[in-house]
């Protein structure tokens, strides 16, 4: 069990606005780190964190300038765990994901960009509201991702060559508060040759 907290500011871009106030953050968490052999690690977690006003960057339509706000409370649930393994001299796997629940529990005064419209249809650009997004995802935060890979060292001409790849996987994650704009979910794959 921890405890943070982040100091409140004034927003000095936007003079005369009402302060941002304090973060704090109570963080539970429980698991167990295990090495049944030699050859096999494993790690395995829970954690919970809990936001009161969490501070959050936020941008109005056309304006280029981003400002801190509060959002009155939000709640992180999640699970990880890695494991690696060494089966033979000179290779080594590993394999890690996690699984997240994340959302914001009270943001009534959330500053969201939505298409402009008029009479029903849409103009273009956008149009900035102040939205209730209580109950939506955090944004950036995936509900899933998950790592793959492996290394193997062969000696090779008086040294020795390493080879190794991994995959990355992220679920996809909401880039706004209003969970309107996405990223898709992608993986991504690298290899290597030393």
């Amino acid at each position: 069990y921890s405890e943070g907290f982040k100091s409140g500011i004034f927003n000095i871009a936007a003079a005369g606005t009402v302060p941002v106030r304090p973060e704090t953050i109570k963080s539970f968490e429980a698991g167990v780190k295990l090495q049944p052999s030699r050859f096999l690690r494993a790690n395995l977690s829970a954690f919970t964190y809990d936001y009161k006003d969490l501070q959050v960057s936020a941008r109005l339509a056309g304006n280029t300038v981003s400002f801190l706000q509060n959002a009155g409370a939000a709640k992180i649930k999640g699970i990880d765990f890695d494991l690696s393994a060494a089966p033979v001299e000179g290779l080594s796997l590993t394999l890690a994901g996690e699984y997240l629940d994340a959302k914001y529990k009270d943001f009534a005064g959330a500053a969201i960009n939505v298409p402009n419209v008029v009479n029903g249809v849409a103009i273009g650009g956008n149009a900035s509201v102040i939205a209730d997004v209580s109950g939506n995802r955090l944004i950036r935060a995936p509900k899933f991702t998950a790592t793959a890979g492996f290394t193997y060292d062969v000696d090779f001409a008086g040294g020795i060559l390493k080879l190794g790849a991994n995959a990355n996987y992220n679920d996809g994650f909401f880039l706004e508060f209003g969970n309107r704009l996405r990223q898709p979910s992608y993986t991504l794959v690298n290899a290597n040759l030393g």
